[in-house]
């Protein structure tokens, strides 16, 4: 039965790029999964809409969610050690099939071939996912943990610079594949910086470094990065000596940052030094979850290619097929009903039953129960969120809502956007700053906006919705504060 109160606030998260086919995965571990760890939640709501989908809850259930469980958590932090091995086991497995099939011939394989590599490539992203969930009850909305780390900070280390001992402990261990592919392109523009670009062993040597790290940016949807672009970015960088000066001097603050890391735990104790190194392991988990997505999508945008040719379906249809769901297509194509899913589809979980499915117009319409329980946006001039990473600046801002509109974004602009993923990694080098409605500190933005050392503040909530292209904004990072000027 639904709840009648129309003063309980829901919580929206709108991720646009993202398909249902993608969605259908973490969607149980939000509706079930959650309940393994605390009281989970009563009711959820995904809509899916073309190329955007979005999933709703109570604010106060999940608000609740967090407060409950994160006691757990400082009490046992193996309880979350466990998601986050898991996590890491199946990103190792991502990583192994990208080795062996990112450039394999998908059409030259048969349809019994090409159906079990989707499900050995969505087992292990069903496990990504699911697993990779339960940080999110503490670290997307809720901000426990990092709440706890500052206060930790404040106490601990009452005559330094709260925010510059927070960025040493948020530093991650992990070498994403942006920082090794910096690492490689440094390399690679010494090795070839005297060879013309019509030789033969240049042209090799791009072509390797392409087909390692094409993947790399490819986020939700794409696309991924073109040899033509790696082959302009050496050219370039062997004229400007600049641009590799950048990537060694941030390499080099990165390694300081590690270096005082281990300083400041060892003035740690008991279970702040735990929560602070767990800490850093979820920001690095988190890192790695996102490379091994990219991975993972970029195969699957070359398997849903060859299985919309088989079944006699659109790319469209394919990419609102649940990946579980895949063989039946096989066997028997329901094109009407995917054209109506892709069109607008809303599935309704309340407790523990399955969800229910609605589309078109009985969809919308179940959606306004949702829709009047929205919070109300008001026109303000400043906005709040979470600082991850320190800086004070001015800027124009460029609101980006989908990445294919990437092309407008002018270096030295201020990025606005929903959320991010890989494919927004080549804007945000180009970025002032960043601003993003959804996130934590264990955000894409966040972890990105470190890497990159760009001034950010994640979890506006509505920052796309007050912030137009155009607007000059002041940024204060440290505070998390964004004023229109």
């Amino acid at each position: 039965m639904l709840k009648e109160s129309t003063t309980e606030e829901w919580l929206a998260f709108e991720w646009p790029g993202l398909y249902f086919y993608q969605m259908a995965v973490p969607a149980p571990a939000w509706a079930y999964g959650f309940a393994k760890y605390t009281k989970g939640l009563s009711q959820m709501v995904i809509t899916h809409e073309k190329a955007t989908s979005s999933l709703y809850v109570i604010r106060r259930e999940y608000e609740e969610m967090g407060k409950e469980f994160f006691p757990k958590v400082k009490k046992d932090p193996a309880s979350l050690y466990r998601a986050l091995k898991e996590t890491h086991q199946a990103a190792l497995q991502i990583f192994k099939l990208g080795n062996k099939w990112n450039f394999d011939d998908f059409s030259a394989l048969s349809d019994e071939e090409l159906i079990a590599r989707h499900k050995e490539l969505f087992k292990w992203d069903a496990q990504l996912w699911q697993e990779g969930q339960v940080q999110n009850i503490i670290e997307l909305h809720n901000s426990n943990l990092t709440e706890y780390i500052r206060e930790m900070i404040a106490r601990e280390f009452a005559k330094s610079d709260i925010t510059d001992v927070f960025g040493v402990l948020s530093t991650g261990k992990y070498r994403s594949r942006l920082d090794k592919q910096d690492e490689d392109f440094v390399k690679l523009v010494k090795s070839c910086r005297l060879l013309k670009k019509n030789n033969k062993d240049f042209i090799k040597a791009i072509d390797k470094h392409w087909k390692k790290y094409t993947w790399m940016t490819y986020g939700w949807a794409g696309p991924a990065i073109a040899e033509k672009s790696f082959l302009e970015n050496m050219l370039l960088a062997r004229k400007n000596f600049q641009i590799l000066d950048e990537i060694k001097k941030r390499h080099k603050k990165k390694k300081i940052a590690l270096k005082k890391q281990r300083v400041l735990y060892k003035k740690l104790k008991g279970a702040e030094k735990k929560m602070a190194i767990l800490f850093r392991d979820l920001l690095d988990s988190k890192a790695e979850r996102v490379d091994a997505h990219s991975q993972t999508y970029f195969l699957a945008g070359k398997m849903n290619i060859e299985i919309a040719k088989r079944t006699n379906l659109s790319l469209n249809q394919v990419l609102t097929i649940p990946p579980f769901d895949v063989p039946e297509a096989f066997k028997k194509p329901k094109a009407e009903q995917l054209n109506k899913e892709w069109d607008y589809m809303l599935l309704w979980y309340e407790g523990k039953n399955s969800p229910k499915k609605y589309t078109g117009q009985a969809a919308r319409n179940k959606f306004n129960y949702v829709k009047k329980r929205l919070p109300k946006i008001k026109a303000v001039n400043e906005l709040k969120g979470e600082l991850a990473y320190p800086g004070n600046v001015k800027g124009r801002v460029r609101l980006i809502l989908n990445i294919k509109d990437a092309g407008k974004f002018k270096a030295g602009e201020v990025l606005v956007t929903r959320i991010t993923d890989p494919s927004y990694v080549p804007i945000m080098k180009k970025a002032k700053a960043i601003i993003t409605d959804i996130g934590g500190i264990t955000s894409h933005a966040a972890i990105m906006s470190r890497e990159l050392q760009r001034p950010c503040v994640v979890g506006t909530r509505i920052g796309t919705r007050i912030l137009k292209t155009g607007d000059k904004v002041a940024i204060n990072a440290e505070k998390g504060i964004i004023k229109k000027l």
